[in-house]
């Protein structure tokens, strides 16, 4: 299983009984809809093949594992919507268990993306923050419910209201991530850590099945689709602002972690 000429935003290979999907799209692996729809189709292969296991989607380079959606790319909004939902849909329903590797740091959808599978590793030094919400961007993966569900409201409210980022150590605490890793070999121990989980996965989709809230779903679901819907359909010229502010945060808050004052 190896990366398919037709993948122009994603890497796709499998390492092991691992199939690996890397976030490829530049310095701050942008998430659009071409890369949607490659994660999607690459985790319908990996799913469909007997000798992967596991499911692991992490990031290429070194300074992002994704800095959230490239609004200035999307096009139609009902067709990023679509795409978006097939997606969640698909990573909510896999057999095999799935595991975000956060290379870097995880900011807007990146972070969502994170929310979306089993589980999370992340390397020391790792930020993950939503600064789309300070500027009254949507979110688009469901994150604030998912957050919601595994950290608790306060922090959902923290991170999507508010927009303050949470490093790796305090994503530990809160229960965010599930394990903190060494930088220096983050997936050579990430690697290690995977081929020690368990080979049952139908106990595991037991238990998607146990706490996943389909009502609680379905709601936020559509309050979701009609907020992503209806600031696509804002003024260019609002857009732009709201965009160009995010890419402001970003920049101030990857600066911030490098400076040792996220950290």
């Amino acid at each position: 299983m190896n990366s398919r000429a037709d993948f122009n935003r994603i890497q796709f290979w499998r390492e092991g009984q691992v199939g690996v999907i890397a976030l490829d799209n530049g310095r701050h692996n942008l998430i659009d809809q071409a890369m949607l729809e490659q994660i999607s189709s690459a985790l319908v292969v990996a799913n469909g093949d007997d000798s992967v296991r596991v499911l692991a989607i992490t990031g290429s380079g070194r300074s992002f594992f994704s800095a959230g959606v490239d609004w200035r790319s999307v096009g139609d909004p009902e067709d990023f919507i679509k795409t978006s939902r097939a997606l969640v849909s698909l990573l909510m329903s896999v057999e095999k268990p799935t595991v975000t590797l956060l290379n870097s740091h995880a900011f807007g959808a990146g972070l969502e993306l994170s929310l979306l599978t089993d589980l999370r590793f992340a390397r020391t030094g790792a930020l993950l923050a939503f600064p789309e919400g300070r500027a009254g961007l949507p979110t688009v993966f469901l994150g604030g419910y998912f957050l919601g569900r595994i950290a608790g409201q306060s922090l959902a409210k923290r991170v999507f209201y508010l927009g303050e980022g949470v490093t790796s150590d305090e994503a530990l605490r809160l229960s965010l991530v599930d394990r903190v890793l060494p930088r220096a070999n983050f997936f050579g121990d990430a690697q290690s850590a995977l081929s020690g989980l368990p080979s049952s996965a139908a106990a595991l989709s037991v238990i998607k099945r146990v706490f996943q809230d389909p009502m609680g779903i379905r709601f936020a679901d559509e309050v979701e689709k009609k907020f992503v819907s209806e600031y696509l359909r804002r003024p260019s010229s609002e857009r732009e602002e709201s965009t160009s502010s995010v890419e402001r945060m970003r920049a101030e808050i990857a600066g911030a972690s490098e400076d040792g004052r996220c950290s």
